[in-house]
């Protein structure tokens, strides 16, 4: 008995003998410490913060991945993107330059069915209530103008195509496709939102005109 003497003394008082009282308490926690070990083990991992130019930089390392993405949003009547800042022309696929966006996908819950252009398995739904404790924030920070000058951080799975085509089928003013994601496929990826997490104020936030889609 002296190795879970060496180990356990300082738990049981110092001593380094085992009575039969200290080994029927080590017995009656065991099943306790055992599940405490377990719960710690199962603690999910923490994710990785990203930007957007970080995941068009590496988009094989991130597809299909949870994420926490911070960054700003644009959004017009036919969607939501995420914008990459400092990184234009870092998508090129099959010799098409991309813009450095990332399409906002719909989101899942329990009373919308899982979109079709879902590429891989999503288990999970929409938090609502962090959404709502978001918005609850951003009514009270400081009235700062141009919804630009928020940076917002997010929680959902990246996704992008391991493979691209040009989609012969879906052209637009005599031009070619690539099958991209968001409004007329113009994005190179898209973000399956799991929750919100945070908004903050850029410092030395300028507005500019946002680009027509």
């Amino acid at each position: 008995m002296l190795w879970p003497c060496r180990h356990l003394s300082a738990f049981i008082g110092g001593s380094c003998r085992l009575s039969v009282w200290h080994i029927k308490i080590l017995l009656a926690l065991y099943p306790l410490l055992a599940t405490a070990q377990v719960a710690d083990k199962e603690k999910p991992a923490t994710l990785p913060t990203v930007s957007v130019c970080d995941l068009l930089s590496h988009p094989a390392q991130y597809d299909g991945k949870l994420v926490k993405l911070r960054a700003k949003t644009r959004g017009t009547d036919e969607g939501s993107w995420f914008v990459g800042e400092g990184c234009e022309g870092i998508f090129v696929a099959q010799g098409f330059v991309w813009p450095s966006d990332i399409a906002m996908a719909a989101a899942p819950g329990p009373d919308a069915p899982r979109s079709a252009s879902y590429l891989h398995k999503v288990d999970f739904d929409f938090d609502n209530e962090s959404w709502q404790k978001t918005m609850r924030k951003v009514q009270l920070l400081p009235r700062i103008g141009p919804s630009e000058c928020l940076i917002f951080t997010y929680t959902g799975m990246f996704e992008t195509r391991p493979e691209w085509y040009k989609d012969e089928s879906s052209r637009l003013i005599g031009t070619t496709t690539f099958g991209g994601f968001g409004h007329l496929g113009g994005a190179p990826a898209q973000f399956i939102p799991k929750s919100f997490d945070d908004v903050e104020v850029l410092s030395n936030c300028a507005s500019t005109p946002s680009p027509n889609r």
